[in-house]
């Protein structure tokens, strides 16, 4: 594994309601400087992926939810990458806290990307599957943060991280 994150708080206080979350993501590189993400009309890049249901392994919602957002099948995957947990006040539950731990796998893919089945905020916000050089993800979402916009998605902090990352691999 290649790097494993925290983000947000550093610590959560003793004996504090925790609501915790897993969720798997799929790295897929092409030509050794492409990679496969999901593009939204918001600008930012996310990697195909999404929440393990209860009595899920990570492989099986791997495979589930990179083929809901980008209608690829999964062939094979090659080795766990990364983990970025984020630990923040929940914006649900006053005096709570939430933690969501995202587990990055390196996958291959097999042949042309299928149909998806997005729900209905990722129709919204049209959620398309693209080959993009890794740098330009990075920059692209480095700006919208950087850019003082309110109106970013909440995963973009936590994907440019893991962007850099593997730029630096």
């Amino acid at each position: 594994m290649c790097f494993d994150i925290v983000m947000g708080l550093e610590e959560i206080p003793r004996g504090a309601k925790v609501t915790y979350r897993e969720a798997v993501r799929g790295v897929v590189l092409k030509d050794r400087d492409l990679i496969l993400m999901v593009h939204t009309s918001k600008g930012d890049y996310k990697f195909p992926g999404g929440g393990v249901e209860d009595g899920e392994d990570h492989l099986c919602a791997l495979i589930r939810e990179f083929r809901e957002e980008t209608g690829f099948e999964i062939s094979e995957t090659i080795k766990p990458v990364g983990i970025i947990t984020e630990q923040k006040p929940d914006v649900f539950e006053k005096d709570a806290y939430f933690v969501m731990k995202s587990y990055y796998y390196a996958c291959k893919i097999t042949g042309e990307n299928g149909i998806q089945n997005l729900d209905q905020y990722e129709k919204e916000l049209d959620f398309k599957a693209v080959y993009v050089p890794i740098k330009e993800a990075y920059i692209r979402n480095k700006e919208l943060l950087e850019s003082g916009t309110t109106d970013i998605n909440t995963w973009v902090e936590r994907e440019t991280l893991c962007l850099k990352k593997l730029i630096y691999l």
